[in-house]
């Protein structure tokens, strides 16, 4: 694979990545929870491109259900997790959020979790 079909496969998420690491280290106001926050999701985003294309990568090659089914289920399972990582970014309501709250966030997750792995 090449850098331009890696790049047209993956564009959304290059850019994405770009996008976060410039309001990063341009923005000198946010707090220093949004900027770990937002270094999360960075990292989450490029694991994801690594499990997407590491899946395409193996499409094709004998005896690779087995792997790609965990590389599938990783995949989805990351994405709900950079959704609730972004949450507390954009939410309004940061210091009035309780704590059994931020779990009912996650409780969705934790119950797909079992059920990407055993379908």
């Amino acid at each position: 694979m090449d850098f331009k079909t890696f790049f047209g496969q993956n564009y959304v998420m290059i850019f994405e990545l770009i996008g976060l690491l410039i309001t990063i280290y341009i923005s000198v106001h946010l707090p220093k929870k949004t900027k770990s926050y937002t270094r999360i999701t960075i990292i989450l985003l490029f694991v994801t491109i690594i499990v997407h294309n590491v899946e395409l990568a193996i499409q094709d090659l004998p005896y690779t259900v087995l792997p790609r089914f965990f590389l599938t289920s990783i995949k989805y399972t990351i994405y709900p997790v950079i959704l609730m990582s972004l949450i507390p970014v954009v939410s309004p309501f940061k210091k009035n959020v309780d704590k059994r709250l931020k779990l009912l966030y996650f409780l969705p997750e934790l119950v797909s979790i079992p059920l990407y792995f055993s379908s």
